[in-house]
């Protein structure tokens, strides 16, 4: 991918705001070199369950719409927590992973020395691995705030909660009862709207349109303050861009899901030196 062949996303990572880099369960594939994405993740948990059971996940998939998911990962919460094997699950799953892609880590630990902010669907602390950086949840709107706005350590902002064992934090959102209380959770949906505000950059979120807590916010800024922000999304060339919203301008990154390496190997250090140039430009001003 060169940027110049996208010139309004080449501009906004030149501009002296930082960007909030939104990332999905693909990041976290790329980066743990796994299989663990949102269908894979729940799949993995028929391992846990009696054969019965793993039938019954089974055809609860459907046709993997986000509906679908939701609902299989209802049933298979319950059935975890019920037979004892929730904890099993979660360490063996999210509490497992690991980077791998250390060419994909280098390149996004530049962005925090560039200014620019994580906030992740993801469950797990990848993010946290490869930056060095501590995490705020959705139950912590006010730390968030404050980090935004410079007065807070800057963290990865987890939209979706984070499973931490060491810390006993788990205040995931997958089943049908966490959408419900995320969505009713004020200080949760001021955040999302307050972070779509911002200048984004996509990362891996193939079915983050689709998903009943995010879809709103991806256009609130657009519909609800009449703002024109532009939020640019990385995919594969091939990918299905029809449920994209209009302030969403796609870049491709390449033909295959490895290309994303090394196209976000390149965004640091142009941004790096913008942000010298607009530092040096308003200094002088």
């Amino acid at each position: 991918m060169k940027i110049s062949d996208y010139p309004k996303f080449e501009s906004a990572l030149s501009q002296g705001r930082p960007i909030i880099f939104l990332c999905g369960a693909g990041l976290s594939v790329s980066l743990g070199d796994h299989a663990k994405g949102w269908v894979g993740w729940l799949k993995e948990g028929k391992a846990y369950l009696s054969d019965v059971e793993a039938e019954e996940l089974d055809r609860r998939f459907g046709s993997c719409s986000a509906s679908e998911l939701i609902d299989a990962a209802s049933f298979l919460i319950e059935a975890l927590r019920k037979n004892g094997n929730y904890t099993a699950y979660m360490d063996s799953t999210i509490g497992s992973l690991r980077v791998q892609n250390k060419k994909l880590a280098n390149a996004l630990a530049l962005f925090v020395r560039c200014g620019d902010y994580f906030a992740t669907t993801n469950y797990d602390k990848l993010l946290e691995e490869v930056t060095g950086l501590g995490y705020y949840t959705y139950n912590m709107p006010g730390k968030i705030v404050q980090m935004l706005s410079g007065q807070a350590e800057m963290s990865v902002i987890h939209l979706h909660g984070i499973y931490d064992a060491a810390t006993n934090t788990d205040d995931i959102v997958a089943d049908q009862k966490q959408y419900e209380d995320v969505i009713a959770n004020q200080g949760a949906q001021f955040i999302q709207n307050l972070i779509s505000t911002c200048t984004l950059v996509i990362l891996g979120c193939g079915a983050t349109v689709d998903d009943p807590n995010l879809k709103g916010f991806m256009s609130f800024a657009s519909e609800q303050l009449h703002l024109n922000i532009p939020y640019f999304y990385l995919h594969k060339a091939g990918d299905d861009l029809s449920d994209l919203g209009p302030n969403v301008i796609p870049v491709c990154y390449g033909m295959e899901y490895s290309d994303l390496s090394n196209a976000v190997e390149d965004m640091p250090c142009m941004i790096f030196i913008e942000r010298i140039k607009f530092r040096e430009e308003d200094a002088n001003y």
